[in-house]
């Protein structure tokens, strides 16, 4: 993995899975450092999908939002 839009991918698919609660980022890095993605790229990612509107950020913590119909079109 070290695609950028895989790599948005995966950090949507890991923080979807907290509706409630939503996940530190920390988190989520640590998990996808281990998989050699760098944080440059883990930035951009995150950045990319608050832009888009599929996360929202509180602080430290990332919170999926619902995807919009036109993205699944």
């Amino acid at each position: 993995m070290g695609n950028l839009v895989q790599v948005a991918k995966v950090i949507y698919e890991v923080v979807a899975e907290f509706p409630d609660s939503g996940v530190p980022s920390g988190h989520v890095y640590a998990a996808l450092m281990t998989a050699g993605i760098e944080l440059g790229m883990f930035e951009i990612a995150v950045s990319s999908l608050i832009e888009a509107k599929l996360l929202r950020r509180e602080g430290h913590v990332l919170h999926a939002l619902p995807i919009p119909n036109e993205v699944l079109a």
